[in-house]
């Protein structure tokens, strides 16, 4: 992690010359930064007959049965680069229980420096992941919880990206060191600890995943009133050197959204996640072979019912989730259904949500300790953003 900060604390000196140097000698740096965030809580319940607040099974707000806080606010400052182009520096911070499997020491959602000249953009930093359709911040998705993809990918990437638009096609690349994307790590299905252990098990290991470099691709184009877009993604965990292991995954992401109609809005998602070869040439753990293979797809709408009641509207939500390659006795399948209702009224928006977690393995728990099929919820709550 301390090459992370070290990333961090230099696109953060960097943002601030750069500012300084280019603004009037009587204006202050701290006279162009522009500030927005939210606060977003309230209490989720579980259905199940549970009464303690157990985390919730396969869910990114795991906690149940108390109520909950979270706050983010993210700073930017521009400054005028002259033939250049313009720069922008960007501080996003976080703060709230479920976050920590984000940030370990220090509340940093994203910290970089963006570079536009023409149709070209540059960005460098600790950048938030151009995957899936649902973000960090809570304002930014149509449920108030998120849904399954959402855990399947990394929530930021920390390295350097370049992007341009040709004819309406949008093209960006990626390049950026494993360390920042711990999340990735659940590729194969495991915990992050256990595939760490395995994949840079001592003494075999010649190498770290520091020294691993991450690779995107992202393409973007609209046609007939559709948004689309997909990403490609490759994480390679270690440097496939003799005597060292090897973990290289692959992802492939669809992303649409559509305008229905006036008031009615359509977005799909669909995610593939496959694993590479792992070998260990040491006599410990002996040459292995993993092809695991995972898919998924999600569905939202998001209608405005403001002809019933004004600044109202619903939000529906399903997901399926396939593991093929999970252990005997595992769920192979998980899907979930959620409906929000939403009232907006100025800068508060209230929520009132159900969900529905099913499988086909007993993966969840009920109120007498049994395992069980489904996990039911309710969440009361709201967001102000200012």
């Amino acid at each position: 992690m301390q090459k992370r900060s070290n990333v961090l604390i230099a696109a953060a000196l960097s943002a601030g010359l750069m500012s300084s140097g280019l603004m009037a000698a009587d204006e202050k740096w701290y006279d162009k930064i522009t500030a927005t965030g939210y606060l977003a809580g309230g209490y989720q319940a579980n259905l199940n007959g549970l009464t303690s607040n157990t985390p919730l099974a396969g869910r990114f707000d795991s906690m149940a049965n108390q109520f909950d806080g979270v706050a983010g606010t993210t700073l930017s400052s521009k400054a005028s680069m002259g033939d250049m182009g313009d720069a922008v520096a960007t501080l996003g911070l976080m703060y709230g229980p479920q976050f920590a499997a984000v940030t370990t020491n220090l509340p940093v959602e994203q910290a970089n420096v963006t570079l536009t000249h023409g149709s070209w953009i540059i960005k460098g930093g600790l950048l938030p992941t151009f995957l899936g359709t649902e973000v960090l911040d809570y304002p930014g998705n149509w449920n108030f919880g998120r849904g399954l993809l959402f855990g399947q990918v990394p929530f930021f990437h920390n390295g350097l990206s370049v992007g341009t638009n040709w004819e309406g096609l949008g093209i960006m690349g990626l390049v950026a060191n494993s360390i920042g994307t711990t999340q990735t790590l659940t590729l194969v299905g495991g915990s992050p600890t256990a595939v760490t252990a395995f994949a840079f098990a001592a003494p075999q290991s010649t190498a770290s995943v520091s020294d691993a470099k991450d690779y995107g691709l992202q393409l973007t184009y609209s046609m007939m009133g559709w948004n689309w877009t997909v990403n490609y993604f490759n994480n390679t965990y270690g440097v496939a050197a003799f005597g060292s292991h090897r973990l290289i995954g692959n992802l492939f992401n669809v992303l649409t959204n559509y305008q229905v109609m006036e008031g009615l809005n359509f977005a799909a998602e669909y995610l593939y996640k496959g694993i590479g070869t792992t070998y260990n040439a040491g006599p410990v753990l002996g040459d292995q072979s993993v092809s695991a293979k995972q898919q998924g797809y999600a569905a939202y709408l998001s209608y405005d019912l403001g002809s019933y009641m004004s600044g109202l509207s619903v939000a529906p939500r399903f997901e399926q989730w396939w593991t093929p390659d999970a252990a005997a006795g595992a769920a192979t399948e998980t899907d979930e259904g959620t409906l929000s209702l939403k009232l907006k009224s100025g800068s508060i928006t209230h929520f009132l949500e159900y969900r529905h977690d099913f499988g086909n393995a007993a993966q969840f728990v009920y109120g007498n300790g049994a395992p069980g099929f489904n996990q039911d919820t309710v969440t009361v709550g709201g967001t102000f953003n200012f």
